[in-house]
């Protein structure tokens, strides 16, 4: 059963700052009647550690314990708690402009001194911040815009690990490469409701190795999972950093990233943190953790009937999960399909968002034009007969 479809409405959630960092801005979350989460089951994964129903989190207690799991998790391989010296390969898989061969390197000596660089298919990019100019981007292209694959594996390598106080938990037990796994199941703005049986399409999911306390996979949407690796992950002041890490998009590989090495970075005044020769962009980062944006179509029959919740009552709902990146001045590009409970509405959804913008995404005089990567989960109602 379904509910009468409601206005949409803007949800900011903030993200947390790297202490090497300039501060994030904040993340949103659209949702069109946002109280009613699909029943429809995700589509099976080899990486989908969680078969079986999860349990919703109610207490203080069992809180403050998934909020500890992930928080150590995230805390015992993150390598900007630290000066640190980052390089990072990687290839990709697909037909994108940005799939290929890839090389990155990211470093930071000490507070807001910050460089990092990437090269790769169509990309050569440069881009420091500076202590002495408090939070400017400097880059070495003046439209800077983040090719789909580089944000997304930066994504995957700074990105995940926090429980925000909006969201609902969920536990589950499941196992991945024979290796017993503690799972934690998100969700946003669903209005209290508690969602049951095994994950849903709202949810986003982490699972961490019971055995190390290190997290395993991390899964924005049901379709796409960011699989770490250690089978020697080096020791860095104490620091368990992968040694790479694989995405999967639809039950295929699209991404094979490796750790080159980690070490400790050049000094401050090291020519590496000068600014010369690159261009003041603007002020804040050029990109921030995924974002998410729930839709959903109503059926037209029912909008148009005497009685539309009479309709709905007995309507069923698809739904189809997309990945893309959202542009500078708010185009969303690049858009993959990560998954569709009735494949006949795949191209239904590709239509929909194939000039689809987001308003307000055009950034402020004086602020960093920022890339995001972005999840859309599409409902679609269909009326019952």
């Amino acid at each position: 059963m379904v509910t009468p479809v409601r206005c949409a409405a803007l949800v900011l959630l903030p993200l947390v700052a790297s202490p090497q960092t300039p501060s994030r801005p904040a993340g949103a979350i659209f949702s069109f009647d946002s109280s009613t989460a699909p029943t429809t089951p995700v589509p099976p994964d080899r990486l989908e550690a969680v078969t079986g129903a999860a349990q919703n989190v109610t207490t203080i207690e069992d809180r403050g314990a998934a909020v500890a799991l992930l928080t150590k998790a995230r805390t015992q391989s993150n390598v900007r708690s630290r000066p640190y010296r980052l390089k990072t390969s990687f290839r990709s898989y697909g037909s994108l402009p940005s799939d290929g061969s890839w090389s990155m390197e990211d470093m930071s000596p000490a507070g807001l001194i910050y460089r990092w660089a990437a090269q790769g298919p169509g990309y050569s990019g440069v881009n420091l911040y500076t202590d002495s100019t408090r939070g400017l981007l400097f880059s070495n292209q003046p439209n800077l815009v983040i090719p789909t694959r580089l944000a997304q594996v930066r994504s995957a390598i700074f990105f995940p690990g926090a429980v925000n106080p909006n969201m609902a938990v969920r536990t589950a037990s499941g196992v991945l490469d024979g290796k017993e796994q503690t799972c934690l199941l998100l969700s946003r703005n669903l209005q209290n409701q508690a969602i049951t049986g095994s994950r849903n399409w709202l949810e986003e999911e982490y699972c961490v190795d019971r055995a190390t306390g290190l997290m395993t996979t991390h899964s924005v949407a049901p379709g796409l999972y960011v699989h770490y690796l250690y089978p020697s992950a080096p020791n860095f002041h104490g620091l368990f950093v992968a040694t790479g890490f694989e995405i999967e998009q639809a039950g295929k590989i699209i991404v094979e990233a490796k750790t080159e090495s980690i070490a400790d970075p050049p000094d401050a005044k090291d020519p590496l943190f000068s600014n010369a020769g690159l261009t003041a962009i603007g002020a804040g980062e050029v990109m921030s953790g995924p974002t998410s944006f729930a839709d959903m179509m109503p059926p037209t029959t029912c909008m148009r009937a005497k009685d539309p919740s009479a309709c709905l009552a007995t309507s069923t709902t698809q739904v189809v999960s997309l990945h893309g990146t959202l542009s500078p001045d708010g185009q969303l590009t690049d858009t993959e399909v990560l998954g569709a409970s009735d494949p006949n509405l795949v191209q239904t959804a590709l239509t929909r968002y194939s000039t689809w913008k987001l308003p307000g995404n055009r950034a402020q005089p004086g602020t960093t034009p920022q890339t995001h990567e972005i999840f859309v989960t599409l409902r679609v109602i269909q009326a019952g007969q």
